[in-house]
């Protein structure tokens, strides 16, 4: 075996600097679509106070060298007390206008919380780079509460147990093997 010399180290650094200048230069090409986009997603999402709302966003780019494109990935989440009144109709309803498609929804639920993810994409215009967004809409654990994260059994499962068992062996040993 052996550690990889200091000249195959830097050849993999600056390779990977390259690959993300690629990546800075595609985003940059899109910009006044991006600004667009970020304009137009500003518009939209400034109907609903984040304050009100709880609603925390994250947003990041995806930038794909292979075929030249720009997405705009965006996450909100928020805690809900309804799935069919309030933020969760509305903020579907403005999205599905403004020209997003749902592409899935999916439950989860644990012992620790409940939400519904909603996932929805824009696709890409002439004006516009292409937008995913998510909406994860969390369950409350209020009385006020029409969407709940509910115990519905117990599951049990047999989990091999392991443990490392060898002989103790001494310095002395050890040196002279």
């Amino acid at each position: 075996m052996k550690v990889t010399d200091s000249n195959q180290l830097i050849k993999d650094r600056r390779e990977s600097a390259n690959e993300m200048q690629r990546m800075a230069m595609i985003a940059y090409k899109h910009k006044a679509k991006l600004t667009a986009t970020t304009r137009f997603l500003n518009r939209l999402l400034d109907r609903f106070d984040k304050e009100e709302h709880h609603l925390a966003e994250y947003t990041w780019l995806d930038v794909s060298t292979w075929h030249n494109s720009v997405t705009l990935e965006i996450n909100l989440s928020a805690p809900v007390l309804s799935m069919k009144e309030g933020l969760v109709p509305t903020l579907c309803r403005v999205l599905m206008n403004a020209n997003f498609e749902i592409k899935r929804t999916e439950d989860y639920a644990n012992e620790h919380r409940g939400q519904r993810a909603f996932e929805f994409r824009r696709e890409k215009t002439d004006d516009y780079v292409e937008v995913k967004l998510r909406f994860e809409a969390r369950t409350m654990d209020d009385e006020k509460a029409t969407c709940r994260r509910v115990q519905t059994g117990v599951k049990v499962t047999e989990v091999p147990v392991y443990e490392l068992q060898c002989p103790e062996a001494t310095a002395e040993e050890i040196a002279s093997a």
